[in-house]
């Protein structure tokens, strides 16, 4: 089984609040914790047992975010917001893979020849070989040091092959938002965190190890389109994770969807900071 679905059939087997009965016994005073805990308040739950939490947050998001995060820093692996407040979102992870496994379905036999969005534009920007600053968006280079950049039609042809790559969604919407099927959703994994960076980028590296545990594998980054470049540094992270196979997916959702292609609804399963 791997590291995701193992995640989510350990997720999918806590029962609803309050009984967790997935955690270890010495854990569950924490989600005790965290249900008396005042809002708005999250708990994120890991592949076996690994769990993290979070409490008087601004907002339900920014809870499962802290959460996330928690679990992620802690437990070294991906994690799933399986309570916010009192609702239990642990099935939100279940949609998210029957949606994804029906549009990938869908792929099957497809293929395309246009670009989309301006993902091949050469807008005549350096390429950067250091995290590029700010993290606002902008015009992007047509090539990544230590990866390649990938179109639309080829990124099809690899989701829909007989040797998948790995997906990674760094797109930092505020809330969950489209993304292509399959994905993992690792938030922050492009940004520019200051003198953070290099806690993201080990950390990062630390997670992406478990849905790409060989250097080989092919792994495709992307976030919103072109204009943005969290993607572009993300690809940097995992090239210098030493990555073999890193694409940067520059039109990223955008041309995904300008291309007609099926999308799901994401679900984060990692917050880099």
């Amino acid at each position: 089984m791997t590291s995701t679905a193992a995640l989510l059939a350990n997720a999918a087997a806590l029962a609803a609040p309050p009984a967790a009965p997935a955690l270890a016994p010495a854990d569950q005073a924490q989600y005790q914790r965290f249900l008396h805990a005042e809002t708005h308040r999250a708990f994120a739950v890991g592949p076996t047992g690994q769990f993290g939490w979070s409490a008087e947050r601004d907002d339900a998001f920014s809870a499962a975010l802290g959460a996330v995060y928690n679990c992620n820093k802690t437990g070294k692996v991906l994690c799933a917001a399986y309570a916010v407040d009192d609702a239990s979102t642990i099935r939100a992870y279940d949609a998210n893979v029957a949606a994804s496994n029906a549009a990938l379905q869908r792929l099957r036999g497809l293929s395309l020849n246009a670009t989309y969005a301006g993902e091949a534009n050469d807008d005549g920007i350096t390429p950067e070989s250091t995290i590029h600053r700010w993290n606002l968006p902008g015009e992007t280079p047509a090539s990544v040091p230590g990866g390649r950049l990938i179109l639309t039609r080829y990124v099809l042809a690899q989701i829909a092959g007989p040797s998948p790559p790995v997906l990674i969604d760094v797109a930092n919407s505020w809330g969950n938002h489209p993304t292509l099927p399959g994905a993992v959703w690792m938030r922050g994994a492009g940004d520019d965190a200051g003198d953070k960076n290099a806690d993201v980028s080990a950390l990062f590296a630390t997670l992406l190890a478990t849905v790409a545990p060989d250097k080989n594998t092919p792994v495709i980054l992307f976030c919103e389109g072109r204009q943005f470049w969290g993607a572009y540094n993300a690809a940097l992270r995992a090239a210098a994770a030493g990555y073999i196979n890193v694409y940067w997916y520059r039109g990223g959702t955008e041309a995904w969807q300008a291309a007609g292609l099926p999308i799901v609804n994401s679900v984060v399963l990692a917050q880099l900071w």
